[in-house]
C-alpha cells in the first residue's frame, strides 16, 4: 500500500497496524515455543487473537491495488443508465 498509495493513506495505515499486531502475536507465540523447547515446559500456548479481514475488506483492498474504482450511482443515474441500455438495444434490433 505504501508504494501505491503513499505512507499517509488510510489503507496504508490500517495495513501497517494490522501487520504490527500480527507480528506481536507471532513474537509471543515464538517465545512460548522457545520456552517449551528449552525447558520441556508445559507452558500453555495462548490462543492467537486475530480476526480475518472480511470479504468486503479483501475485495476493497484488491480493487485499490488493481486500480478498480467503484463510482456510487444514485437511483436516478441507475434508471437513466437502464433506459440508455434499452434504447441502444432497440436501435440494434431495428
Amino acid at each position: 500500500f505504501s508504494h501505491q498509495l503513499g505512507e499517509h493513506h488510510e489503507k496504508t495505515k490500517e495495513s501497517s497496524e494490522y501487520l504490527k499486531y500480527l507480528t506481536q502475536q507471532a513474537v509471543a507465540l515464538q517465545r512460548t515455543m522457545n520456552e517449551i523447547y528449552k525447558n520441556g515446559s508445559n507452558a500453555n500456548i495462548m490462543p492467537l487473537k486475530f480476526t480475518a479481514p472480511s470479504m468486503a475488506s479483501v475485495l476493497e483492498q484488491l480493487n485499490i491495488i488493481n486500480g478498480i474504482l467503484f463510482i456510487p450511482l444514485s437511483q436516478k443515474d441507475l434508471e437513466n443508465l437502464k433506459a440508455e441500455v434499452q434504447r441502444r438495444q432497440q436501435l440494434q434490433e431495428s
